[in-house]
């Protein structure tokens, strides 16, 4: 500052932030509701990324630690974004969360992430000879036949497949329904 004789100067001023952490939780969301219940697990092993200034990059990455937390410490002032990088295998059952708008001193720790382990349904179709209802030694499977998936809110058919020659089926990587899925054969003649 060069001073002159008799003009005060008062605008030297110095300005703060105080650096944030952003932190939350990835779990299994057993039920696939969106949110986290008790007992629903932490997720281990996940990558996270952080997006300083939400710009489409990434910037940190870190993995959950064993009860599925995480946290990035330091961040600076600005908005950013924070999403996981998906596992095959996996459905998310939360929305990739609001950019986030630090606030000195104000610590945000609950940025979350569930998912849900995506299922097969399988059985088998048999020729129930004696008629008892369950498959007994030598009771053959049956092949060629229909077996269909069935939306648990509509009851409409979302998937269908034949059995294999040895009268399997499955239907693979389904995920969370509202409801119970139904699983029906169409009889033959």
């Amino acid at each position: 500052v060069t001073v002159v004789s008799g003009q005060d100067v008062n605008d030297i001023d110095f300005g703060n932030f105080e650096l944030v952490t952003l932190s939350g939780v990835k779990y299994e969301d057993q039920d696939g509701d969106g949110v986290k219940g008790q007992g629903e697990p932490g997720l281990e092993g996940w990558t996270i990324q952080l997006d300083l200034d939400a710009d489409d990059s990434v910037d940190l990455t870190t993995q959950t630690a064993a009860d599925g937390s995480y946290s990035f410490a330091d961040v600076g002032p600005g908005t950013h974004r924070i999403r996981e990088v998906l596992q095959q295998g996996w459905t998310p059952t939360t929305a990739d969360p609001d950019d986030v708008t630090v606030v000195s001193g104000q610590d945000v720790n609950d940025i979350d992430f569930g998912n849900f382990e995506l299922v097969t349904i399988a059985g088998m179709k048999f020729e129930d000879i004696d008629g008892d209802g369950e498959r007994d030694a030598g009771e053959p499977g049956l092949e060629g036949w229909t077996i269909q998936l069935l939306d648990p809110v509509t009851g409409g058919v979302l998937d269908e497949t034949q059995t294999l020659g040895d009268g399997t089926y499955s239907f693979s990587n389904l995920g969370p329904v509202p409801g119970a899925y139904r699983v029906r054969e169409v009889l033959q003649d």
